[in-house]
């Protein structure tokens, strides 16, 4: 991990629009004096244009000398700057050795230098200069002294761990929705590790919108005792630490990797869980953590199918995020496409789970008759359809309409492709 120092002011303004970046200044500070005007030669912090321009600027030095150096140093140019920081994952301490170097003397060439150095390898910050290492490395022994905790990117990471951890202090406040709105978002997540503990609370703030409480005023009793609740719990967070690496240490090669979201809605809300499923060449597998999303159900009531149907959209945008983000999985799974096989089984599955699911109360008497669902009026029965030939004997009536499963399109000539077929979910 690096930073740019000062990128903004690396870059310089064009005379067309310096005018643009006018200010007036009052000669050591006395405000009796006459303000002399000034205009920015350089992009200033703060301008709305400076972040884009400068980024713009970063890319081209590296399209303008893609010829004297490596692709990988190239694409990490291109593909793992944020504005001024830089995050990268290697496979190697040599590949990060080598990195360091070569990313230092591109950006060089366009007038950037890199600062602010970490590292979990305690070998590649051996190889950085004292002056280019973050501040709380750059005293320490790196034979004998414990790595600190650093921030990256609004994370807490623990350096000498490899973790990511959370730290949430909350300050006292009266328990209005104003504050409490406040607090739920103060807690920066982007990853969605802590999506089971802020739904709730986002909840909570839904129903008070619903009975629309005022921002300022004291909230009930009832709903202040459940945020007082849940203002408790914010304290396990400090033993819950993430694995930041997605492959362990010593796994070896990977030979096979798999994407696996699940998703899920109920009335009150909806989400998507995303893992990344990897396999080496002595067969031992490992599963990995890889972001979550989760949403509160509309104010306007929805259907459970429909939620249902939202979450499914939400998990296959979080699919395509993942593949478009993450070289690593790109390099792994670029290879591996759902086949028309694949895909006509996955509908079917798919359309078989959401038929199933029921549209009328569910209760526990039993005396209540059955829960109607979609398959009762498509197919005038619980169970779904299934391909002519492996009707049960007793299923006349189905057997003559066996037309209807004419909707799997064409899947319903082959028995195994609805049945049988493997499930190809990357």
């Amino acid at each position: 991990m690096t930073d740019i120092q000062t990128m903004f002011h690396q870059v310089r303004v064009s005379k067309e629009h310096i005018d643009y970046l006018r200010f007036l200044w009052w000669p050591n500070g006395d405000t009796s004096q006459p303000p002399v005007e000034h205009r920015m030669l350089v992009h200033l912090f703060g301008a709305v244009s400076s972040p884009s321009c400068a980024n713009f600027a970063l890319r081209q030095t590296a399209e303008d000398n893609k010829d004297m150096f490596n692709p990988n140093i190239i694409s990490t140019v291109n593909t793992n700057f944020y504005v001024d920081d830089c995050l990268k994952s290697l496979p190697s301490e040599q590949e990060a050795v080598q990195l360091v170097t070569e990313l230092t003397s591109l950006c060089q060439k366009g007038g950037f230098r890199l600062t602010k150095w970490m590292s979990n390898s305690r070998t590649v910050l051996g190889h950085i200069p004292k002056e280019d290492r973050a501040s709380e490395v750059r005293e320490l022994d790196l034979d004998r002294d414990k790595l600190p905790i650093e921030r990256a990117l609004g994370l807490l990471w623990s350096v000498e761990d490899d973790m990511f951890k959370f730290n949430i202090i909350v300050k006292d406040k009266p328990h209005t929705r104003r504050n409490m709105l406040s607090i739920v978002s103060s807690i920066y997540d982007p990853l969605g590790f802590l999506c089971p503990l802020t739904l709730p609370a986002k909840l909570l703030l839904q129903a008070l919108c619903r009975s629309k409480h005022d921002w300022d005023g004291r909230i009930p009793q009832a709903a202040s005792e459940k945020w007082r609740r849940w203002i408790e719990d914010l304290s396990v967070l400090e033993d819950f630490e993430v694995a930041r690496c997605m492959k362990p240490h010593g796994f070896e090669t990977v030979r096979q990797a798999e994407l696996h979201h699940f998703a899920d809605a109920s009335e009150h809300g909806y989400g998507t869980v995303s893992y990344l499923r990897i396999t080496n060449d002595s067969g031992d597998i490992h599963v990995s953590f890889m972001t979550g999303k989760a949403r509160v159900a509309p104010m306007k009531q929805m259907t459970i199918p429909r939620l249902e149907l939202a979450a499914a959209v939400l998990a296959v945008k979080v699919d395509k995020m993942l593949r478009k983000e993450m070289e690593v999985l790109y390099s792994i799974l670029k290879e591996q496409h759902l086949d028309d096989e694949g895909l006509q089984t996955l509908l079917c599955e798919v359309e078989a789970i959401l038929n199933s699911r029921p549209i009328t109360t569910v209760t526990e008497d039993e005396r209540d008759l059955e829960a109607l669902t979609p398959n009762h009026i498509l197919l005038l029965k619980a169970q779904p359809a299934y391909p002519p030939g492996l009707f049960q004997k007793t299923d006349l009536y189905i057997r003559r309409r066996g037309g209807q499963t004419a909707t799997y399109d064409g899947v319903v000539t082959r028995p195994r492709r609805c049945r049988g077929a493997r499930r190809n979910s990357h």
